[in-house]
């Protein structure tokens, strides 16, 4: 067994962070909170539920009146004048709104004995993608995978669309009937795929199990209700000036740090992993790094294909600015920090193979998720062929930005997230020449432009 390397590590939010609790902690207006303008004010249910159990009639009515006006029924109303008590004394904790909540439900931060963490599994994930992209895209063997991969898409589909021109053309015999039905169903494709990649199977074997349990990462510390807030996160249409769906979530904010614990054990098999035997944290932040940036780099090329009209690029400004600025810290990080996605609103590309496949062949991955039935409407057809079209965000001064993006260090916040940069004109991120080869800023210049607060 070789050295292990037990670290403490911070994580501090760039952007807004989801991780969801399981369904049933949602919380209803009808019965879990309070709105009181910008913040709302959850009930203890305990300590409702000891109130409303001292009157069996109260509770008859209680019952009755929610399901005969679940949507107008006023807890607050009921707590004061059915109950006798005052809100203060059943409220639970109170958490900062964004925006006109109005009678919405909200998903709720993932909790633990009623504190806020981040899962260590959530943080090994975002990991594990980033060295499996690292090891598909730029490593020999991996890049052969995608290269089997694309073949077989490829031909598959090929033969796909010659068998749908036989089928259309109504000259189709028994045997090239129960062919395309084959080549149509997509659990068959994903079984000719899975051949050829199962990420599962990579970095193991027999004798020595798998490599990624070298890696072991601990849930965060407990975080405070009031480091969350509760947001609205529009689901947007990159190609049509609207929205899609749009929820209300209990988010982390931006600019909290918690903490979590990771141990390296130095004894990796496989030959990409084994540079992970020397020298791993900076190793791991480098294919943490290398990952985001070319995630980014999607982004922002998608974001050049959909801002055709001027509606769409007026509401994609501030994404474009935020991922041009993060672009540049990250090329000048030096591998001393990590910038990392995690939790809810990423796509497709940010956590799935479907990035190295789509840098290697953009047509080849289109066919690779035509084959697979990806992004298909209710009538099965096939949607616009950029997708995902789609991007969740949180509003910023009527601006939208992307959520989930952290930044991970070992000691000290880095100068240039210090605070963290607010936003003066609304998407004024800094621009490159404010950012120095150590990936630190000129604070002086910045506060002078006003770009800049509270360092």
């Amino acid at each position: 067994m070789k050295n292990s390397k037990w670290g403490k590590y911070n994580l501090t939010t760039i952007t807004p962070v989801f991780i969801g609790s399981d369904k049933g902690s949602d919380l209803s207006k009808t019965t879990d909170f309070i709105v009181d303008g910008n913040k709302i004010s959850i009930i203890d249910q305990r300590k409702f539920e000891a109130l409303l159990s001292n009157n069996i009639k109260l509770i008859d009515e209680f019952v009755s009146e929610i399901k005969s006006n679940p949507r107008s029924f006023d807890l607050q109303n009921f707590i004061e004048n059915k109950l006798n008590a005052s809100v203060s004394e059943l409220t639970k904790t109170t958490i900062d709104v964004d925006g006109y909540l109005s009678s919405n439900s909200v998903n709720t931060f993932i909790t633990s004995n009623g504190k806020h963490f981040i899962p260590g599994s959530t943080i090994k994930g975002g990991i594990r993608t980033a060295l499996l992209y690292n090891y598909l895209n730029y490593f020999q063997e991996g890049k052969q995978i995608i290269d089997n991969l694309l073949k077989t898409s490829n031909r598959n589909y090929s033969d796909f669309q010659k068998l749908v021109e036989i089928k259309n053309s109504r000259r189709f015999s028994e045997s090239e009937f129960k062919r395309f039905k084959v080549l149509e169903k997509s659990k068959n494709n994903e079984k000719a795929f899975s051949k050829i990649y199962n990420e599962f199977n990579l970095f193991q074997d027999s004798a020595s199990g798998h490599d990624f349990r070298h890696i072991l990462i601990n849930d965060s510390e407990k975080i405070e209700p009031s480091d969350t807030k509760i947001t609205e996160l529009p689901r947007t249409y990159l190609i049509k000036d609207r929205d899609k769906t749009s929820q209300w979530k209990q988010v982390l904010k931006e600019n909290i740090t918690t903490q979590f614990l990771m141990k390296v054990e130095e004894d990796f098999k496989d030959s990409f992993l084994a540079i992970l035997n020397s020298n791993s944290e900076e190793s791991l932040i480098r294919f943490i790094n290398t990952f985001s940036k070319d995630v980014i780099d999607f982004e922002l090329d998608m974001y050049k294909e959909f801002s055709q009209k001027k509606e769409i690029t007026k509401k994609l400004n501030a994404a474009i600015d935020f991922y041009k600025w993060l672009k540049n810290i990250i090329e000048k990080s030096n591998n001393k920090f990590a910038v990392m996605r995690i939790g809810g609103g990423k796509t497709y590309f940010d956590n799935s193979i479907g990035l190295a496949l789509f840098k290697k062949d953009k047509e080849g991955f289109k066919n690779f998720r035509k084959l697979l039935g990806l992004w298909k409407h209710w009538d099965r057809s096939f949607v616009e062929e950029n997708s995902p079209i789609t991007r969740t965000y949180y509003v910023k001064e009527d601006q939208l930005l992307p959520i989930g993006w952290t930044i991970i260090y070992k000691d000290e916040l880095p100068t240039v997230f210090n605070k963290l940069i607010s936003i003066k004109n609304k998407s004024d991120y800094t621009s490159n020449k404010d950012v120095g080869d150590d990936g630190k800023v000129d604070v002086s210049k910045l506060k002078k432009l006003g770009r800049i607060s509270k360092l």
